[in-house]
């Protein structure tokens, strides 16, 4: 381009992405397929805290797009 400041449609742009540590994530936004080990394994936390946390029971399942909290 030679105006620096402008962009035009279609043009492909490279983005840096800001790697954050699992140990700093304090929610996380439930997928398909995940469970409360597989959450707390990633992140580094207890199962029983995510429950504790979040006011879960041990029956209750986890659905995909629910907001838990990890810290």
């Amino acid at each position: 381009l030679s105006d620096t400041n402008s962009l035009t449609i279609g043009q492909k742009l490279i983005l840096p992405i800001r790697e954050i540590s699992p140990s700093k994530v304090s929610h996380y936004i439930v997928q398909k397929n995940d469970t409360l080990w597989l959450i707390s394994n990633r992140f580094g936390v207890r199962v029983q805290q995510i429950i504790s946390k979040n006011k879960l029971n041990q029956t209750k399942n986890i659905v995909p797009g629910q907001r838990l909290q990890l810290r």
